[in-house]
Parts: structure tokens; sequence; C-alpha cells
């Protein structure tokens, strides 16, 4: 019966402490998320992540003070086509790097009044991996850098 008391406080004593590793583990990776997700945010150029069914995962504020509100509400890869117009296919060049995991860019597009620059890069966790699981989406206002 000692023996099973013991052997019942060791566990519980493990288990404390592979508790304890997994907080602090937990609370490593919230900052560094923490810090990621303020790097991206500071960002002069748009910032824009699309998960492997091109739907919108992150952006950043930079995306609407280049490209202005969107007039649907919330952005989307056909929204952003939409709003750019027919001169640049953007919506085919984001399936395009994500399909052929092929970084696409620099592609300088005419819109409203600024010249915008895309870059594309799908996003590859293992390189053997036969797909990608999104693409990363910079858009540049190339006439506000030079100022």
């Amino acid at each position: 019966m000692a023996d099973d008391d013991k052997q019942n406080v060791d566990k519980v004593k493990a288990l404390q402490k592979a508790r304890e590793q997994l907080s602090r583990d937990w609370l490593s990776e919230e900052r560094e998320k923490s810090r990621l997700t303020a790097a991206v945010d500071s960002l002069p150029v748009g910032f824009m992540m699309v998960d492997d069914y091109q739907k919108l995962i992150k952006k950043n504020p930079a995306v609407d003070k280049i490209l202005g509100t969107c007039d649907s509400g919330e952005w989307t890869i056909s929204a952003i086509q939409a709003k750019i117009g027919p001169a640049y296919d953007f919506a085919g060049d984001v399936v395009r790097s994500y399909r052929e995991r092929i970084q696409i860019g620099p592609k300088d597009v005419s819109f409203s009044s600024k010249l915008l620059r895309f870059y594309m890069s799908p996003i590859v966790v293992i390189k053997e991996s036969l797909t990608a699981s999104g693409t990363v989406i910079l858009i540049e206002d190339i006439e506000a850098s030079k100022s």
C-alpha cells in the first residue's frame, strides 16, 4: 500500500512538472506570436496571408491604407481583383504561386493614381511536402515609398 502511495505521489509530481513545462512553452509561443503579429502589423507594405483555399487568414493595416476600403466589406482575393481591375491577373497569380510553389513578382500595376508592386510567395513548411499551406502576398505603394 505504501508503495502504491509513493508511486501515486511520484506520478502527481511528474504530471505537475509536465504541466509547468507546458505552461512555460505555451507562454513562450504566445509571446513569439505577439511579436510576429506586431512586426507584420507595423510593416509599411501590405501583407496578406491566404490559406490553401485562397481564404484570407491574415492582413495588416497597410493593405487598407494602400487599396482603400473594400467595396464588399471584407477583403478577399476576388474583391482585390475587382478593385485593381483586369489589367493584372492578381487572382491567377495567387493560385499559380500556390499550385506551382513559385515566387511571383515584382509585378507593377497602375491602380488609381498609384503604382503598386505585388509579390507572392508560397508558404512551404516542409520542403518535401507536395503542396504549400498557403500564399503570402505583399503589396507596395511604390510612389509612397519614394517620398
